[in-house]
């Protein structure tokens, strides 16, 4: 085997330390902690390597009782299914999530619970650097160069911050990375091997969606093997598309077991087309938050060096496109738009791993003709990377990074949604809305959202039009462009509108309740609520002796506040004793951590009483929720939970 260059393995030790010093300050300030759809992937990996089967009925009631993964799973409602992320088959409920994933943790999983399965996915992105290290090695003039090149785009989001998140996204970015630097770099007999065949058998058991990128992957290797001999030919073609053959058998076998139909727990619609879907797109480029040209700057190389790489390489160029829409296209369609409540910007992530291809040969190009522009580019790019670590890691909150479109903030508006705060994000470009499709709208006449527009075609322009010219002419116009690009920018952002305050959303459920003082008088609706025990009636939520089990009457309300005191109020009503104890309430952190709040709730003889506590909170910008706990003994009837600023 081949070792590793010196450089490439100072590279990977830095990834490594600063991923594992990320995790560490996130584990003991107990942030960013199991989210989103992360548990349900464990519940998968826990079925594997503790009861051995795939089928998730003793997993999940085993994680209800036990609690060690995530604190709010909730059990598991035959009525609603799909709230525990599972699908009431023919041979009982399996996940509606892919089975790829959780068999990559599975040995991290159990080893060292989740904190190996991040460990394990962490150690993925590795592979992230060495491919990248691979393409520079064809476009960057020296090792200097190449180091940077690939300092500049690896060690950057996504991979940062968002490799030990327990999603696909940055695996099937890796994998597709990979295969996407043997087409460039390996003659076509020889890229496509056994090793190719098999990742590209993995790709859809990662998630179903993948199954395009497959397609576009397996085409390129493909096509190129029409100048290798015939016998030859059909022994390579065996290699690629023999794995992927029987992997599809056996996921159509899955399938059948699991869902009792072909195209498992999928259905139709989806997918939501339309101008919202367009604006999501545009978001997951641009959005200040969401977008993957913002979290990477390199990457704005890879627009212009995606038309260089299509003329001047056509077969690897046009599979780095393709690859690029088939996996960033469907998540804009994705009517959970932006992910739902993950670490901003989880939709792009595979995508901003394929642009890595032609960011580093636009980058290699400019390193030959101007190295110290070169060397600027590479500088700034990280420093401002190192700007978003600090952030993530250390200063910007306890969850302050996951998705903060309307219905994640408490009061809507350019300065809430902002992660960069100061007198920055009035220039960058921002792209979010509500539940309503409408409220997405205003986005498109934003003027930093219409210069990046500008920008991007220009910059996608530059590359087709200078791609076969001197390295010198093609670096000229793509930096003219990029800093014609930045002046624009920032001048819309001096003369551009203030986005209008739109709805926002917590009335579509009621899970988020607004915590400043026009909102606040009204109480939340706790029937909206949900719980591992009782049943809403009547706008309330009810536990009866005898009918349910002990356990959590309601849990959300998320709530996100700022530093200061408030006071929370219970309205609640129970037939036992003022001496007993029927429940107890708690404000505390979604991540886990000490509760800001703790109040015990008596016996009310019947009578309806509103009991509340006071309280402070000393961090800033981090989510909270109220869980109200039932012993089982006495009824507990939940009518109102209320949190209220105190001068």
């Amino acid at each position: 085997m081949t070792s590793l260059p010196r450089p490439l393995l100072g590279l990977i030790a830095i990834y490594l330390v600063l991923s594992a010093l990320t995790l560490g300050v996130w584990e003991q300030r107990q942030t960013y902690r199991v989210n989103g759809d992360e548990p349900w992937y464990l519940l998968i990996a826990s079925g594997i390597t503790r009861f051995g089967t795939l089928e998730q009925s003793l997993p999940h009631d085993t994680e209800v009782a036990e609690r060690r993964m995530a604190r709010a799973i909730p059990a598991y409602d035959a009525a609603n299914p799909g709230f525990t992320h599972m699908v009431a088959g023919p041979n009982g409920r399996y996940s509606v999530h892919n089975l790829g994933l959780p068999v990559l943790i599975a040995p991290g999983f159990a080893l060292a619970g989740v904190l190996g399965a991040r460990l394990t996915l962490i150690l993925v992105g590795v592979w992230v650097l060495v491919s990248v290290w691979r393409v520079a090695g064809l476009a960057a003039p020296s090792t200097v160069m190449r180091t940077w090149a690939t300092a500049g785009t690896a060690l950057a989001l996504p991979l940062l911050g968002g490799a030990g998140q327990i999603y696909p996204d940055i695996v099937a970015g890796a994998i597709c990375l990979h295969l996407l630097a043997t087409l460039l770099c390996r003659a076509p007999a020889t890229a496509a091997s056994w090793t190719s065949g098999l990742l590209l058998a993995a790709l859809p058991w990662l998630q179903i969606r993948y199954a395009a990128p497959t397609l576009v992957l397996a085409i390129a290797l493909l096509w190129g093997l029409r100048a290798v001999s015939r016998q030859a030919r059909w022994a390579a073609a065996g290699r690629l598309l023999l794995p992927g053959v029987v992997a599809a058998a056996l996921l159509g076998a899955y399938h059948l077991w699991a869902f009792g139909q072909l195209a498992g727990p999928y259905s139709d619609g989806a997918l939501r087309p339309g101008l919202t879907a367009l604006l999501v797109l545009l978001g997951l480029h641009v959005d200040q938050n969401q977008g993957l040209l913002v979290q990477n700057p390199m990457l704005w190389l890879g627009v212009a060096g995606m038309g260089a790489l299509i003329v001047r390489h056509p077969r690897v160029g046009i599979a780095t496109l393709g690859v690029y829409l088939v996996t960033l296209v469907p998540n804009a369609l994705h009517p959970n738009w932006y992910g739902g409540w993950s670490f901003s910007g989880r939709f792009g992530w595979t995508a901003a791993l394929v642009l890595a291809v032609p960011a580093v040969i636009a980058f290699g190009r400019i390193a030959t003709a101007r190295p110290r522009w070169a060397l600027g580019i590479a500088l700034a790019a990280l420093a401002w990377q190192g700007a978003a670590y600090v952030g993530y890691t250390f200063t910007l909150g306890a969850d302050a990074w996951y998705n903060r479109a309307v219905g994640y903030l408490p009061t809507p508006g350019l300065a809430a949604y902002g992660l960069f705060g100061g007198k920055l994000w009035p220039w960058l470009p921002t792209v979010y809305g509500g539940a309503d499709d409408t409220t997405w709208h205003w986005a498109l006449w934003h003027r930093p959202n219409i210069a990046c527009m500008v920008v991007l075609a220009g910059m996608l322009g530059v590359g087709f039009w200078r791609a076969r010219a001197p390295d010198a002419r093609f670096t000229r116009a793509v930096l003219t462009v990029a800093i014609a690009g930045v002046v624009l920018i920032v001048l819309a952002g001096t003369r551009g509108p203030r986005p209008v305050p739109l709805p926002t959303g917590h009335e579509q459920g009621q899970r988020w309740m607004p915590c400043t003082d026009e909102h606040t008088a009204q109480p939340v609706c706790v029937g909206r609520l949900r719980g591992t025990t009782g049943q809403p009636e009547d706008g309330m939520r009810i536990a009866r002796a005898g009918r349910d089990a002990p356990g959590l009457l309601v849990f959300g309300a998320l709530q996100w506040l700022e530093r200061g005191s408030y006071r929370l109020k219970i309205t609640y009503a129970s037939p036992a004793d003022e001496g007993v104890e029927a429940g107890l309430a708690e404000f505390t952190p979604i991540e886990s951590g000490a509760p800001a709040a703790r109040l015990a709730l008596p016996g009310t003889a019947g009578a309806t009483r509103t009991a509340a506590v006071a309280f402070h909170v000393r961090d800033a910008m981090r989510t909270y929720e109220t869980v109200v706990s039932w012993r089982g003994t006495d009824d507990l009837v939940l009518r109102a939970i209320q949190v209220q600023p105190t001068p």
